[in-house]
């Protein structure tokens, strides 16, 4: 599985990108929404993790922006969530799943896999 790991901390991306190849996934990573964009239309990804918290574009801006000509690919927001965030606008937005920083490597997995085996699901029965 190729995952895009979007996040501003450096220490984050490395503990994140670390979990995620120790799992067999391969990891790409970018460091502001803007070049997450770009690298979606690019690449073939399976999966992104899109931190929300970011200088230029936010994590929710990127997602609209990656569902304009990308709505099937599996997006979930990785952010220290306070419960006054209005949950709903991460997936009205188009997020598919968020993992509220900082994550255990369980969760995490288990959110990951979950969305993963949703989106393959989603995607056999439109082709049907």
């Amino acid at each position: 599985k190729s995952v895009l790991v979007v996040e501003d901390n450096k220490i984050n991306q490395m503990i994140t990108k670390k979990i995620l190849e120790k799992n067999k996934m391969v990891c790409q990573v970018a460091d502001n929404g803007t070049d997450a964009v770009a690298l979606v239309e690019e690449n073939d990804f399976d999966i992104v993790l899109m931190d929300i918290h970011m200088p230029g574009i936010s994590g929710i801006e990127a997602t609209q922006k990656i569902r304009e000509f990308n709505k099937e690919l599996p997006v979930i927001a990785l952010t220290a969530v306070t419960i006054d965030e209005n949950l709903d606008e991460f997936f009205r937005v188009g997020f598919n799943e968020i993992i509220p920083k900082p994550f255990k490597p369980e969760e995490f997995f288990e959110k990951i896999h979950d969305t993963l085996k949703l989106s393959k699901k989603q995607n056999t029965t439109t082709l049907s």
